[in-house]
């Protein structure tokens, strides 16, 4: 069992090194930042961490005097932030570095993104754990729509828009909502 002061110290070591890549400190290359230091925390058991990490990412953005203009829409704000916040941050982080692309296609996609996010959420018919992994899909997905078109994992992206309405399926109006802003996402990236 690694002490705090292990877990602190290897915690530290993955921010520098982590910093130490990026080259433009603005924008969307910090979002970037922060989600792969995020990544890196739970790959190496740093869950406590890792959340954390996303709580003060929130608070922050919380306090910012020019926030980014995305709003969800939870029927229960509480219960949502609790169960699914890390998901919501890293998919509001996404939308927000997509958002300043400032171009219809990357609008359309953050809106589809932005709907299915509320609608998992809100869903009556979707269980915590399937709202869960349809959640971890979506934020896998807006990740992916970060990434210039050269570094995303294509075949990976492929594969999870392909099962996200399998993910939804228990729920109908769900399903509807993906057959109505799915092909938005989709040719996002082309597909």
């Amino acid at each position: 069992m690694i002490t705090r002061k292990q877990r602190i110290e290897a915690a530290k070591k993955i921010v520098l090194e982590e910093e130490a890549r990026v080259e433009n400190k603005t924008g969307a290359e910090l979002n970037n930042l922060k989600l792969r230091i995020y990544d890196r925390f739970r790959s190496n058991d740093l869950e406590y961490e890792a959340e954390l990490l996303m709580t003060y990412d929130v608070a922050m953005r919380a306090n910012m005097t020019n926030q980014p203009n995305i709003t969800y829409n939870f029927h229960d704000n509480q219960i949502a932030n609790a169960n699914f916040g890390t998901q919501i941050g890293n998919i509001s982080a996404s939308l927000t570095a997509i958002n300043s692309k400032n171009d219809q296609r990357s609008k359309d996609f953050s809106s589809g993104l932005k709907q299915l996010t509320e609608g998992i959420v809100n869903s009556k018919e979707l269980n915590d754990q399937q709202k869960k992994e349809a959640l971890e899909a979506i934020s896998f997905v807006g990740k992916q729509g970060e990434e210039p078109p050269e570094k995303r994992q294509t075949g990976v992206l492929k594969s999870m828009l392909e099962g996200i309405p399998k993910l939804l399926s228990a729920g109908t109006s769900l399903v509807t909502l993906w057959h109505t802003v799915g092909p938005y996402v989709t040719a996002f990236f082309g597909f």
